[in-house]
């Protein structure tokens, strides 16, 4: 069935895990009600999910987001951490570049302009008075908006920053999809792949990731949207195994479905508090993941 679109490596790589001869090395560390997997991908292993090569970093919570905000945090900044040591700079990066992606004004596209809203922005300061400043590192941070908004490739607008800029490392935030609903806004993905926006759901677009950019690339992806035709599909699975039947759901196209609900996604209905939730999460832990000790 086409149309089926994640954003989540993860959900790519348990098709493959046990079923086909891969190299993806994996692991799992708990820490309270927070489970953090982190998968790294070479190239055979990409070939075969058609992702990327690279660490990608899963960090799965429960639903209660709120209360888990701090330990949240720290995960996340820690991860972050740990995904600039796997870039292994020979000195740490301190001109750091953080770019919020997506559309403010859809509420389950807006967590990385959200992010930036509440970024402690430094660069400014520090090339002014740095030695007041001397405990922070330079950073910068870009909300690009979307190509309908702009008439212009979100890729190369962060392309142009980054050449006049000339940051040691970028930083992506943004929303994606998945193909569970269980994991809308409960499921983090790190990464230092890079990301090409819109992807997720269809949108092709130019990718930002070391190789276009010139500088290493860590993103920091949200959940936040499920297709609807994926909706149908797990529905039409769950509806298998529980009446015990058979249907050839990859031909299967009952009352033309794929076509109708093609472009169409869901999300929950209290998007708008998660979002605002996530987004003062995320930006805490980027905060404190940059800030020098």
């Amino acid at each position: 069935m086409d149309n089926i679109y994640t954003d989540l490596a993860s959900e790519f790589i348990s098709k493959i895990m046990g079923r086909e001869k891969n190299n993806i090395k994996n692991a799992q560390m708990v820490y309270g009600d927070i489970t953090v997997k982190s998968f790294e991908i070479d190239k055979h292993s990409s070939d075969l999910i058609h992702r990327p090569q690279g660490l990608y970093v899963i960090i799965e919570t429960g639903p209660d987001i709120r209360g888990l905000s701090d330990s949240l945090s720290d995960t996340i900044g820690r991860e972050i951490k740990k995904l600039i040591e796997y870039l292994d700079y020979k000195k740490k990066p301190e001109k750091i570049l953080v770019v919020g992606l997506g559309n403010r004004e859809i509420t389950s596209d807006s967590i990385g302009p959200r992010v930036i809203d509440k970024l402690r922005v430094t660069g400014h300061v520090k090339e002014n008075f740095p030695e007041e400043f001397e405990r922070f590192n330079s950073i910068y941070a870009l909300a690009p908006g979307v190509m309908a908004q702009t008439g212009m490739e979100t890729a190369g607008i962060v392309k142009g920053i980054t050449d006049k800029l000339m940051p040691e490392l970028i930083i992506c935030i943004d929303a994606l999809a998945t193909q569970s609903m269980e994991r809308i806004c409960t499921t983090l993905q790190l990464s230092t792949a890079g990301i090409s926006p819109g992807s997720g759901i269809g949108n092709l677009r130019n990718a930002i990731n070391p190789d276009t950019m010139g500088v290493p690339v860590i993103t920091v992806g949200v959940p936040t949207v499920v297709g609807a035709v994926t909706l149908v599909r797990n529905y039409l699975e769950e509806l298998e195994n529980a009446c015990s039947i058979r249907l050839d759901i990859d031909k299967l196209d009952i009352c033309n479905f794929n076509s109708v609900l093609k472009d169409k996604y869901v999300t929950t209905k209290n998007i708008d508090e998660e979002v605002s939730c996530l987004s003062e999460i995320v930006s805490m832990a980027i905060n404190g993941a940059l800030l020098k000790k």
